[in-house]
């Protein structure tokens, strides 16, 4: 099963989440836990956790 989808293709019906985090230090963890429970199946999943944790800490560092 691939992750990786077209955003042409995607039909109108495909599911979305969302979740909120607070602007602390552990949520960085949190966030990964979130993403790899969406994506379990995702043969990229590593790359998608650094890229989450990467885009966390930088939020929480520049804002």
């Amino acid at each position: 099963m691939s992750c990786l989808i077209s955003a042409t293709t995607v039909p109108v019906s495909a599911l979305r989440w969302r979740r909120a985090f607070p602007r602390e230090l552990d949520q960085a963890r949190a966030a990964r836990r979130f993403g790899a429970a969406l994506l379990a199946d995702c043969p990229q999943l590593d790359d998608v956790l650094l890229a989450v944790d990467e885009l966390v800490v930088n939020a929480l560092r520049h804002t």
